[in-house]
């Protein structure tokens, strides 16, 4: 569950998309809208540390997100097992709610790339 604590923790992190350059970021919503459909679902892959307290704090942040109305996900583990690769689409209307919730994403403890 999406709590108080995973957001001052997320809050602490940087950003993908750089709020100081609009143009930089329309430039963004501008490619994402060319390249998907929206309202539809948005791919994602997060790659994040291994353990179930990184899947649920993942879960809990695309489920408390009130521009995601579905999503879908599947993981695969490293050859190691200390990376899972989270392949995860969600339901968005626009390109802006899809970068949102990207952004959120990026600032998710424990994740080590965002594609």
């Amino acid at each position: 569950m999406w709590t108080d604590e995973l957001a001052q923790t997320a809050a602490g992190r940087g950003q993908s998309a750089d709020p100081a350059d609009p143009e930089a970021r329309q430039r963004m919503l501008d490619a994402m809208a060319e390249r998907h459909p929206f309202p539809g679902f948005y791919p994602v892959v997060v790659i994040g540390v291994a353990g179930e307290d990184f899947r649920e704090a993942l879960v809990a942040l695309i489920e408390a997100h009130e521009a995601v109305d579905a999503f879908r996900l599947s993981e695969r583990s490293s050859s190691r097992g200390s990376y899972v690769s989270y392949h995860v689409e969600y339901y968005v209307l626009h390109a802006e709610a899809a970068l949102e919730v990207k952004d959120r994403l990026a600032l998710l403890e424990g994740v080590r790339a965002l594609l």
